[in-house]
């Protein structure tokens, strides 16, 4: 049977909004379950819909709560106030305005800076924390980036040829064989994005901050990555898990980026055994 599509969004159990300083986030939950599972949204320009296939996986074992990042989908898209710490906040206001007194919290990519930081501001909100491919620079590490074996087709400039940028990308984001359904889907979500947002947004990241932090999560953590990624060099990845001190990494041979969206087979197990491994270890 063919997958659902990543461009309808899955029937949910209960839809709210919640509300960080003045912006109105728009969340989602599926399931009823035990233990709750947080997705924190990864680059927001594709919105919760990428994570239908988590959903669909999940949502009979856990609470599974989704939501449209700031500048994405039914989210209200401020004119500014896109750090990574505004965004942490709206993940607190989620699971503030969801009664979710802890979560296991999963992100992939840019969210990942996101969970490290409400991991660290907010440790008993957070009983768990799954990293995909996150892209961070540790401090102090050494990291073996391109060779010439990893040379790409020339990178569109995404702030001035957004429409030529977003195939290049998430063709490179899937590079497993037979992706061509994943990346046809989350083009067109991604052509939706909000370019402008986008641009103010990258003036106000400070991609050094949860880097520099993982030492301090103290919730067990597991990084997951696929070894054919083509955009997060693996010995960035181990530098992370390395600075994480409760963390293991859990690599997923022959897979790209985002493994999570590509192959959910693979990543919904994963990311069960951890909720509920962690959900046991908590007093």
């Amino acid at each position: 049977m063919e997958a659902p599509s990543l461009l309808d969004r899955p029937d949910a159990d209960e839809v709210g909004v919640a509300t960080s300083g003045q912006v109105r986030i728009s969340w989602r939950r599926y399931g009823d379950g035990p233990q709750t599972v947080l997705f924190v949204p990864t680059w927001n320009f594709v919105d919760s819909r990428v994570l239908r296939h988590q959903v669909d996986g999940l949502r009979d074992q856990f609470r599974v709560i989704t939501y449209d990042a700031r500048g994405s989908g039914d989210s209200d898209h401020p004119a500014s106030g896109y750090r990574f710490d505004d965004h942490a906040a709206d993940a607190l206001s989620v699971l503030d305005a969801t009664n979710t007194p802890v979560a296991s919290v999963v992100a992939a990519s840019l969210g990942t800076h996101v969970a490290v930081l409400l991991a660290v501001t907010h440790p008993t909100r957070v009983g768990g924390l799954v990293l995909v491919a996150p892209p961070m620079d540790v401090p102090g590490a050494v990291v073996g980036w391109a060779t010439e074996d990893d040379e790409q087709s020339p990178e569109p400039n995404w702030r001035t040829e957004y429409d030529r940028f977003v195939p290049w990308f998430i063709s490179n984001v899937f590079s497993e064989p037979d992706s061509e359904r994943t990346i046809d889907e989350v083009v067109a979500i991604a052509l939706e994005g909000d370019h402008a947002m986008l641009v103010q947004q990258a003036t106000e990241l400070d991609w050094d901050d949860a880097p520099g932090r993982l030492g301090a999560v103290r919730c067990p953590a597991l990084v997951v990555h696929g070894t054919a990624d083509r955009t997060v060099h693996l010995d960035a990845v181990r530098a992370v898990a390395a600075a994480l001190p409760n963390a293991r990494l859990r690599l997923l041979d022959g897979l790209g980026h985002r493994p999570d969206i590509r192959r959910p087979d693979i990543f919904n197990p994963i990311v069960a055994e951890f909720v509920r491994t962690a959900a046991a270890g908590r007093p």
